[in-house]
C-alpha cells in the first residue's frame, strides 16, 4: 500500500479540471483527515482487502462481496482500493472498485448478461455456489454494452470512526482517484435497499433503477457514464 498522493495521477484530465480537483477536493479532504489524525493508503491487491475483512470479522455490518474477494479473482485483477488508517495506524475503513470489460471469452456482453452470468462477481462464474443467481429486470442494464465498467463497492468505515466528516472526505478521495484513472465508460454499483441512502451519498451515480435480485435479495442498480461521474465529482469543489 502507498500513500494516496503517491497514487494520484491527474494527467488524464484537462489541466484546469485537474487543478480544481487537487485544490478543491483532494487537498481539503486530506487536510480534514490529517487534522483528525487519519491518513489514506491505496492498494491494488485484493489480498489487502481480504486481510482487512479478517481483521474486522466481528463486525456484523461488514459485507464480504465475492466481487472483491481475492479467493475468486487473480492477483492481476484490475482492482483499486482505499484504506482509511486511524491515528494508531490501524485500517478502519475501505472502499474499492474493479475495472471490468463487458466481454467473456471473446464474446461481447451487455450489463444484464454480465450480471446474470455472474461475470461481475467471479473471474470464473463456475466458482460461484450452485444456487447463486442474479436476476435483472431493468432495461437500463441492457443499454450498457460494448464498454468497460468501473464496478464499485466494499465501502465500510468502522462505526467508532464515523462522524466529523470522515466518511464524506474518504468517499470524495475515492471518486477523484476513480475519475483520474481513465479507461472505463460507466460506473456501476449494486446496493441493497437498506444501504441505498448511503450509496446515494457516497458514490457518483446519476441513474438509480430497481429490479436486480442477487442471491434472492433486491438491489438497486446505480450507474453513471464517465463524464457524469466527473461532473458529480466537480460539484464538490470547495
Amino acid at each position: 500500500m502507498v500513500p494516496y498522493l503517491d497514487s494520484l495521477d491527474l494527467s488524464s484530465l484537462d489541466p484546469a479540471l485537474a487543478a480544481k480537483c487537487h485544490s478543491g477536493i483532494v487537498a481539503p479532504a486530506l487536510q480534514l483527515l490529517k487534522r483528525e489524525g487519519y491518513q489514506v493508503k491505496v492498494s491494488r491487491s485484493l489480498a489487502d482487502l481480504s486481510a482487512f475483512w479478517q481483521r474486522h470479522a466481528d463486525q456484523e455490518d461488514l459485507y464480504r462481496s465475492s466481487a472483491f474477494d481475492c479467493a475468486f479473482h487473480p492477483e492481476t485483477s484490475p482492482a483499486q482500493g482505499l484504506f482509511l488508517e486511524a491515528p494508531n495506524w490501524e485500517p478502519v475503513g475501505t472502499v474499492w472498485r474493479r475495472t471490468i470489460p463487458l466481454s467473456f471469452s471473446g464474446k461481447s456482453l451487455n450489463l444484464k448478461q454480465a450480471l446474470e452470468g455472474l461475470y461481475v462477481f467471479y473471474h470464473d462464474p463456475l466458482d460461484a455456489p450452485r444456487r447463486e443467481t442474479c436476476v435483472v429486470e431493468c432495461e437500463a442494464a441492457e443499454d450498457i454494452k460494448r464498454c468497460t465498467i468501473s464496478y464499485g463497492g466494499a465501502l465500510w468505515i468502522h462505526p467508532e470512526h464515523q462522524g466529523k466528516g470522515l466518511f464524506k472526505a474518504f468517499s470524495l478521495l475515492s471518486r477523484v482517484l476513480a475519475i483520474a484513472n481513465a479507461g472505463w465508460d460507466y460506473f456501476v454499483l449494486l446496493t441493497e435497499d437498506k444501504n441505498r441512502i448511503l450509496a446515494l451519498d457516497h458514490f457518483p451515480c446519476t441513474s438509480y433503477t430497481r429490479g436486480v435480485w442477487h442471491k434472492g435479495v433486491h438491489n438497486w442498480l446505480c450507474t453513471a457514464p464517465y463524464h457524469d461521474a466527473v461532473r458529480l465529482a466537480m460539484k464538490e469543489v470547495v
